[in-house]
């Protein structure tokens, strides 16, 4: 009988004081005591102190090692959700006015959109600048407003990407109008120990614009109005927060 008492007290301990993990037939896990078993049921207390009934067709028990592996993924993928985001961006390079003259240019622009598209990091938005080009002696000056969009090529923290804009510059001065805005960058995003990320490009851009240039044929100059498009081609650089 005093056999049979202290059986029944080691089981008692064993199976209140012992956390222990399952996996749910639906793929979730839950870590608790143990306060009823059976052939049938199980009956769990969490930690903080709510108790679950299930059947035990319903449970698999599992390793803790398991359970906090699958938080851990859970946690990752939760930080990967879509937020919004915030680029700075700097470029500069040579410019072309085709058949005319080389010159250079320079921009800035802000752009705001969700910066981890489909748990893939990908940067989706809209962006407002400033862009400045001289070329023969002129400086142009216009507002583009874009879409733009960066694509990674690996979700990581270190990764190549290509970047698109597209939209319409507007020009900044009465003596010449805009047109259509378009730039394409090839580069490396990578993120820092902070929040932020990093991109370092080569870039190629277009801006569409109707303006005056002079040329010359047969020794003389002429004043010709018309359709043109100005190319640039240079560096970007960019912090997104």
């Amino acid at each position: 009988r005093y056999i049979l008492l202290v059986i029944s007290l080691v089981l008692c301990v064993s199976v209140w004081g012992d956390n222990r993990s399952f996996r749910l037939s639906t793929g979730d896990f839950i870590v608790g005591e143990v306060i009823f078993e059976n052939e049938d049921v199980v009956i769990l207390r969490t930690e903080d102190g709510s108790r679950y009934q299930y059947r035990r067709s319903e449970l698999e028990e599992v390793e803790v090692s398991l359970v906090e592996q699958a938080m851990t993924e859970q946690e990752v993928k939760g930080s990967r959700r879509s937020s919004l985001g915030f680029q700075i961006r700097v470029s500069g390079g040579a410019a072309d006015l085709p058949r005319v003259v080389w010159g250079g240019y320079a921009d800035a622009s802000l752009a705001i959109g969700a910066s981890n598209m489909f748990d893939r990091r990908i940067f989706l938005g809209g962006s407002i600048g400033f862009s400045a080009t001289i070329v023969n002696a002129q400086t142009y000056t216009f507002l583009p407003l874009c879409l733009s969009a960066q694509v990674p090529f690996f979700v990581s923290d270190k990764s190549p990407y290509v970047g698109l804009s597209l939209g319409y510059g507007f020009g900044l001065s009465k003596q010449y109008k805009g047109g259509m805005a378009a730039a394409i960058d090839l580069g490396y995003r990578f993120s820092t120990k902070g929040k932020a990320v990093l991109f370092l490009a080569l870039e190629a851009n277009m801006q569409q614009a109707r303006l005056t240039v002079t040329e010359t044929f047969d020794g003389t100059a002429y004043d010709n109005y018309s359709g043109r498009l100005l190319f640039g081609l240079g560096v970007k650089f960019a912090v997104q927060l």
